[in-house]
């Protein structure tokens, strides 16, 4: 009953106990899993059941189902799991290479599906499990456009969704012209430092920034497509080190807004100190 409830209230997933026995005695209450895992995939039609540690199985198709996520496909009707469309310029040009990006709720960094537009604008995600998707339209660094989400949004958490599946999934975008923010990165001593990761995160990023670059030979960085917004800029030496932002800040909450519209934004520094 609480499945079917989560679904018909629009939940991706819900989450189940699944182990064999109480995780310690005096829990007391976790269910047979085999059982339960039959009884919600008969009860459901799409929603994701979560689990914990039991080893990877194969679904009704055939296909794998990781440890963590179990997919109920009860009806075996033709599904539809992918999205298409079309990327275009503020003229209405097709926008080759643009990389399309799905994300679905659960997804952090990496997306659950991507794509690359063709020369004529058109790109096909295919494969995509169920879930509510999210897409990111990322254009090509020297095409002076800036990063748009599905629904012509900024930013993830506006983003138009798209559920899979579902028929005739279309989800179309149009770039706009680029923003421009640059600056340079040193060491304490003033040497320029190349490499650098350069984010540009808006209010609404959460685990994707809305711009990704990084410095040259000389220190210097600059974004080229980002769109009119607030943003506030981090500075990563290595994957998984600590971020430095502007202004010298040390987290995102103190670090100094940077307007970005049609003028172009110069001189945002940042120099690591010891």
């Amino acid at each position: 009953a609480q499945a079917r409830a989560a679904e018909a209230a629009g939940f991706d997933f819900v989450s189940i106990s699944d182990h064999f026995h109480p995780w310690v005695t005096e829990q007391g209450h976790s269910p047979f899993v085999w059982s339960v895992l039959g009884a919600l995939a008969e009860a459901t039609d799409s929603i994701e059941v979560a689990v914990g540690v039991t080893t990877p199985v194969t679904d009704a198709r055939g296909e794998p189902v990781t440890p963590h996520t179990w997919r109920f496909r009860t009806a075996c009707g033709a599904e539809a799991h992918t999205i298409t469309g079309t990327v275009t310029d503020p003229a209405d040009q097709p926008v080759a290479a643009t990389q399309v990006l799905a994300y679905r709720t659960t997804d952090g960094f990496i997306p659950t599906g991507q794509a690359v537009a063709g020369p004529d604008g058109r790109y096909e995600i295919t494969g995509l499990p169920v879930g509510t998707y999210r897409l990111a339209f990322l254009p090509p660094a020297d095409a002076g456009l800036g990063m748009v989400w599905s629904g012509q949004s900024p930013g993830r958490g506006e983003a138009e969704p798209h559920v899979v599946p579902g028929a005739g999934l279309v989800a179309d975008a149009q770039l706009a012209a680029s923003r421009e923010l640059s600056g340079r990165v040193t060491a304490a001593d003033g040497a320029p430092l190349a490499g650098i990761a350069v984010y540009a995160v808006a209010a609404t990023d959460t685990w994707v920034p809305t711009g990704v670059t990084a410095t040259s030979a000389d220190g210097t960085y600059r974004f080229q497509g980002l769109p009119v917004g607030v943003y506030r800029v981090a500075f990563q030496v290595t994957p998984g080190s600590p971020l430095g932002w502007y202004h010298q800040a040390a987290t995102r909450q103190t670090a100094t807004p940077v307007p970005v519209g049609a003028t172009p934004v110069e001189g945002i520094d940042h120099q690591f100190t010891p």
